[in-house]
């Protein structure tokens, strides 16, 4: 009879202990990473009353008779299963999303771990918990690298850090270069051809027209107020020729393209140098090209020497002094200069062939009355004329005096036909050779300006690159592209039948910044006033439209503005800022040949950016914040981040080892420490050797199920009542016992 009491009391004892483990899942329901635990019991030693028998002969084996003695808590188990993530918006608020342990030292030096990611900083910047307890980890050096081989440590957020700037040293650029057949007035830009050069030769005097570069007249290094003029602009400047380096004819080319880039914002024309051939033999030309959009595009080149500037004997620019070239309008009239454009009185008739411009046949046209004006005459041309006007690009207009003018809206114009080309060869004042008309005058349209400018597309866009100290400067990429003059000789004469395109963009890099050179880019570092193995620029595209080849790098260098004079700009290496690393090469990446990545030829839109440099400006700290892996990344004023530390995590061979609260002070916290059954905690970093990833701006709820829970306390309140009973139903068996003796 008392061992009833005895195993009912055992089960009210462990009953309790369930209820008041289930009373603290309850209790921390809401407490940050709590896991639950669960009590589990076991039955206590049983009294054998009869030992088991084995059969025998003609009896059959026994069981054995036990009564138990009770029940007892076997174990209290953490469950460690992963608890929902909540976002708070905070940034030093993280989870671990999987397995793992934040690590922590208390103030007597005690290792503790928690999944409690409520942190802060102090005071002194330390990464602490709600609790003051420091966090672990490595901590990064000035360049964000981490050592994580090394021993862990609190952790120190520098919340006045500043990133320093880094000088750009490369420009990415995307869109597309595309080159219509015809091109509006707005695109079509003028571009004085100018004579060819023989490419590659050597320069083997300095001076010296007879193979040198020579410029001006006054000093014949550099170029003086004058003798080169473009726009109304002198450009001034000096060209040192280091004749020890071997520089060829595109070198120099490329030197003088600087010096004129160098004055764009004021000329409005960029220069650019082009590898052609001319007669069959490879040749460099120096191209001018206006960048300022508009229908009336022109340059004017002029100077009191401009005919003297010599490359190897022969004239930069020749036949060009003071010579106005006009994309807009060409009009054929006695003030001109050439044959009479004013169409005749009377009859007039044209037949196929006649008259062609731009390769467009413009129709034949019906003997006239005999009573008509000149202005009558006309105003029928020029309705045949504007009538095909969406094919050769050009519009025809009259004085009310019978002189036609023709207007180029999609392209220079190239006036060819039988009637109008016949003539003796000759080269007009461009250097193109053209058939000069001498009598013929069919229709008034007859001149000897047949020829054509290249016709020309310009695209462009701006980058804010970064010097050694931070600053910005805006940097100008400019593209031109050249329609190639396509000339047939027919019967000795040279006919002018329309243009090429020939795949090929030039390009140039300006600056808006009086202070700022930019030139040709290196093709190896060297010294900064050696400009050995300057590259053409150039970009050229497949007939798929896709990047074929790209050449050219540019530099950028910085001049002290009090020293800059109109002849330093390429004695720069004296006028420096000593403040700036200098020179400052920049290189352009336009993307992978035969891909799409970067730049390409497709019709469609014309559109060209920069999708990334890799400069930037100094910038300080304004947050930070945690990555999956668990460094803690700082985010400056300039869009940087930088890694200042990274948190560690600690794993171990059985979580359920783990003890809870800090030993060493006797308290809680929301920790554990490890034990002699958790195993030493295995150090790393986040999402790695079955770590967990730490997640910011969220913490990790409970796993405490209350509907669990609350079942939980039903059954163990049942059982606990059911014992009680026990004991009750025992003491009546045991009064009726004792009243026997009554």
């Amino acid at each position: 009879m008392y061992q009833a009491f005895n195993t009912a009391v055992s089960g009210l004892q462990a009953n309790q202990l369930r209820m008041e483990v289930i009373g603290n899942n309850i209790a921390n329901v809401n407490t940050t990473a709590y896991k639950a635990s669960r009590a589990t019991f076991e039955e206590m030693f049983a009294q054998t009353l009869q030992m088991a028998q084995e059969p025998l002969g003609n009896r059959g084996g026994i069981n054995p008779m036990q009564v138990g003695m009770g029940t007892k808590v076997s174990s209290i188990d953490t469950i460690h299963t992963q608890g929902n993530l909540t976002a708070t918006g905070k940034n030093t608020d993280i989870a671990i999303q999987g397995g793992g342990f934040l690590m922590l030292n208390d103030e007597n030096g005690a290792q503790l771990f928690t999944r409690d990611g409520n942190l802060a900083l102090d005071g002194n910047g330390i990464l602490t918990t709600n609790t003051g307890l420091y966090v672990q980890g490595w901590q990064a050096d000035g360049r964000g690298v981490v050592n994580t081989n090394g021993s862990t440590s609190s952790l120190y957020i520098d919340a006045n850090k500043t990133i320093p700037p880094q000088a750009s040293s490369r420009v990415d650029l995307v869109g597309n270069l595309y080159r219509p057949p015809r091109m509006n007035a707005d695109e079509a830009h003028v571009h004085a051809r100018q004579n060819g050069i023989t490419a590659a030769q050597n320069i083997t005097a300095y001076g010296n027209a007879a193979g040198g570069l020579q410029l001006g007249t006054l000093n014949n290094d550099s170029l003086d107020a004058g003798e080169l003029v473009i726009n109304n602009i002198s450009i001034l400047g000096e060209l040192p020729l280091d004749l020890t380096t071997g520089e060829t004819t595109e070198t120099v080319m490329q030197k003088l393209a600087d010096l004129i880039n160098f004055h764009q914002q004021a000329t409005g024309v960029i220069a650019t140098v082009k590898s052609t051939s001319l007669n069959g033999n490879p040749v460099a030309q120096l191209s001018l090209t206006s960048v300022r959009a508009g229908s009336d595009q022109q340059i004017t080149l002029g100077g009191s020497a401009v005919q003297d500037i010599l490359l190897n004997g022969e004239q930069v620019f020749p036949g060009l002094n003071n010579q106005t070239l006009d994309t807009s309008i060409e009009t054929f009239s006695p003030n001109a200069g050439v044959a009479a454009s004013q169409t005749t009185a009377g009859s007039i008739s044209l037949v196929s062939g006649d008259i062609l411009i731009n390769g467009i046949d413009i129709g034949p046209l019906a003997a006239t009355p005999a009573s008509n004006t000149a202005e009558q005459n006309a105003q029928l041309i020029i309705g045949l004329i504007n009538a095909k006007t969406d094919l050769s690009g050009v519009r025809a207009s009259s004085d009310g005096n019978g002189n036609i003018s023709l207007q180029a809206t999609a392209r220079d114009i190239i006036l060819t036909g039988r009637t109008v080309s016949d003539g003796a060869p000759g080269s007009d004042t461009f250097g193109i050779l053209a058939g000069d008309v001498t009598a013929l005058n069919v229709s008034g349209l007859s001149t000897s300006m047949n020829a054509a400018k290249n016709a020309t597309v310009v695209a462009g866009t701006t980058s804010s690159v970064f010097d050694s100290l931070g600053d910005t400067h805006t940097v100008g990429l400019e593209f031109v592209s050249d329609y190639d003059v396509v000339v047939e000789t027919v019967g000795g004469t040279s006919v002018i039948r329309g243009t090429r395109d020939n795949g090929i963009w030039n390009w140039a890099a300006t600056s808006d910044n009086p202070d700022v050179a930019v030139l040709s880019g290196l093709s190896s570092p060297v010294n900064a006033g050696d400009q050995t193995g300057i590259p053409l620029r150039s970009v050229g595209f497949s007939d798929q439209g896709l990047l074929e080849n790209f050449t050219g790098r540019f530099t950028l260098n910085f001049l002290n503005s009090d020293a800059v004079t109109s002849t330093s700009i390429f004695a720069f290496n004296t006028n420096l800022s000593p403040n700036i690393n200098h020179p400052q090469p920049m290189t352009v990446d336009v993307g992978t040949l035969s891909d799409t990545d970067g730049l390409t030829q497709f019709a469609g839109t014309r559109s060209i950016s920069v999708a990334n440099q890799d400069g930037y400006a100094a910038g300080e700290m304004v947050s930070f914040g945690f990555t999956p892996d668990g460094k803690v990344r700082g985010v400056f004023t300039n869009g940087k981040t930088l890694t200042m530390a990274q948190v560690a995590i600690a794993s171990f061979a059985n979580e359920g080892g783990l003890v809870r609260g800090n030993i060493s002070t006797a308290g809680g916290g929301n920790v554990y420490q490890a034990s002699a059954n958790s195993g030493d905690p295995r150090i790393g970093v986040a999402q790695a050797n079955g770590n967990g990833a730490i997640i910011g701006g969220v913490l990790e709820s409970s796993n405490v199920d209350l509907a669990e829970q609350f079942t939980d306390m039903i059954v163990t309140q049942r059982a606990f009542q059911a014992n009680s009973r026990t004991i009750t139903t025992a003491d009546e068996m045991l009064q009726e016992v004792l009243s026997l003796r009554r």
